[in-house]
């Protein structure tokens, strides 16, 4: 019992460390980009939708299904010269997977003996919804005169909330479990993305993102499921960009 209870305060004491270090690197990412962005150039605001997944050792990709999500953001950018500026980025994004697969379950609408051990072949679906925050730094490159444009640079996100969405479609049964525990805090990797602007008013652009985030960590936290587990998320974002 005290070797358990040690090892719940090592997990608990380890949590809180991620924790303070995120906000460590938080902070002095803040107080830089305050330094850096007091004279901002551009506010950027954009919204949309994304197909998420995770991959690694313990994902079996014949039971994946497409799962979608969705994603906020709000950007701020420093003009470096006429066609490259550097910004700061925060979002809110869903991540996680989703599986698909068949599974014996008991039918009593053919137990005729009433023996409780006849059984039928049923689909479940299985939801994992990751909520994110992320903070971004973005490179944003103009490709000649045209108003097409590719960013590349990297994020930090803490995982806000973690649930679990399974379906039982014989009956339509939904259960919803709280699933953080099984995940690390913290999440690191590489974005880049593709983009257009259209001009709507002098200082007014209409912004199309096709962007997709890379997760370089390992966010598996399961006592039960081996191997790596890395997000991806690649996403089409519409927005406003507003010039200063």
């Amino acid at each position: 019992t005290k070797r358990y209870a040690g090892m719940s305060n090592l997990l608990q004491f380890s949590l809180k460390a991620k924790l303070i270090l995120w906000f460590m690197v938080v902070a002095i990412t803040a107080q830089a980009q305050f330094k850096l962005f007091k004279g901002v150039d551009e506010v950027e605001i954009s919204i949309g939708p994304s197909l998420v997944s995770l991959y690694g050792e313990n994902i079996i990709s014949d039971l994946r299904q497409p799962k979608i999500g969705y994603g906020v953001r709000v950007g701020l950018f420093y003009n470096l010269k006429e066609e490259l500026s550097l910004s700061a980025n925060l979002l809110y994004q869903r991540k996680g997977i989703k599986t698909r697969y068949n599974t014996s379950y008991y039918d009593p609408s053919i137990d005729s003996t009433n023996c409780q051990c006849t059984t039928s072949l049923g689909t479940v679906e299985n939801d994992a919804n990751l909520d994110y925050l992320i903070s971004e730094i973005r490179i944003r490159f103009f490709i000649g005169t045209t108003n097409f444009f590719v960013e590349s640079g990297a994020f930090l996100s803490y995982l806000l909330k973690a649930q679990a969405v399974r379906k039982d479609l014989w009956n339509n049964s939904t259960y919803y479990s709280d699933i953080k525990n099984s995940f690390n805090s913290i999440d690191a990797g590489i974005t880049l993305s593709l983009g257009y602007q259209i001009k709507i008013k002098e200082d007014i652009n209409l912004v199309i993102l096709i962007m997709d985030n890379y997760g370089l960590m390992n966010v598996n936290n399961s006592t039960t499921i081996q191997g790596r587990s890395n997000t991806n998320v690649f996403s089409f974002q519409i927005g406003l960009n507003y010039k200063l």
